[in-house]
């Protein structure tokens, strides 16, 4: 259980990082939820990516698959959101 690097997880952390701040920052300009919700989702996936590289994937597995599929989740609500309806 010791630290798992990795160029595929750890550039996945820096976009998902990178997407959380976008999202931010998109958020504290234009006040989108959408904005806010993709950065929010895309922050919990690098937390994910974050456990799987300090090694604790195994005994955390299913916590890491309940916390992508909330991920997912907050984008597809979000998109749901964002449609207009007649």
């Amino acid at each position: 259980m010791g630290l798992y690097w990795s160029f595929m997880f750890s550039s996945y952390l820096v976009l998902c990082m990178l997407i959380l701040l976008l999202g931010y920052r998109g958020y504290k300009r234009t006040k989108s939820k959408l904005a806010l919700s993709v950065g929010m989702a895309f922050g919990i996936f690098g937390i994910t990516y974050s456990i799987v590289m300090l090694g604790f994937f195994a005994p955390l597995l299913p916590l890491l698959a309940g916390l992508r599929w909330f991920a997912y989740l907050i984008i597809a609500l979000a998109l749901y959101e964002s449609v207009p309806r007649k």
